[in-house]
């Protein structure tokens, strides 16, 4: 009878032992499930990171230029002036000065007007071909689970992301050399108008 017993209590321990292995698995499989969702939001968040970038990339671009056009206008206006009040500094001082300095700012110019080019951006395919690729017979059970959508979405915005985060740099570095080459100009600036004091009024 004791022993009887004993396998009974033994059979029903394992009954009961069951639900909860069911249930730790039917857990992993959910964290696992939240994982994925986890970076598919740091997956979208990145991405629309590297849209704003490029909103600002631009618009600083945009500045860039504004301030070119402004500098330049002032320059021409100044020049003429300058010229007729020279005094003893030759003609050739100031068409040797301005040529350095209207070559900077054109410099800067081109580099800043490349940075505001619409590069070609790796894209979605068309909704028809994006239906033909889910909904056919191949890959109809693949993305019927989840976690295959989710890790479908992570890896499409990682292939946008990359190729924009790309794009951006190589605005910011324009847009860096750009303002080099204006710091250069308002230099040039500085440079001349203290050399035309020590070289012909000293």
């Amino acid at each position: 009878m004791t022993n009887h017993r004993n396998k009974s209590n033994k059979t029903k321990a394992q009954a009961k032992s069951k639900p909860n292995a069911n249930t730790s698995g039917n857990q992993v499989t959910d964290d696992e499930l939240e994982l994925y969702r986890y970076v598919l939001d740091l997956a979208t968040e990145k991405y629309d990171f590297e849209n704003h970038r490029e909103q600002d990339l631009v618009q600083q671009s945009g500045q860039m230029q504004a301030a070119f056009s402004f500098m330049t206008a002032a320059l021409f206006m100044a020049l003429p002036i300058v010229i007729d009040h020279r005094g003893q500094i030759p003609e050739s001082f100031f068409f040797v000065v301005s040529s350095i300095i209207c070559f900077f700012l054109m410099v800067s110019l081109v580099l800043a007007s490349i940075a505001t080019w619409r590069w070609k951006k790796v894209a979605l395919g068309n909704i028809t071909a994006v239906k033909q690729a889910v909904l056919n017979s191949k890959n109809r059970e693949y993305y019927l689970k989840e976690k295959n959508r989710i890790s479908a979405q992570i890896d499409a915005l990682e292939k946008f992301q990359v190729h924009k985060e790309e794009l951006n740099n190589r605005r910011a570095f324009l847009i860096h050399l750009s303002l080099i080459f204006f710091f250069f100009a308002i230099g040039s600036v500085v440079i001349s108008f203290t050399a035309s004091i020590i070289m012909y009024m000293l």
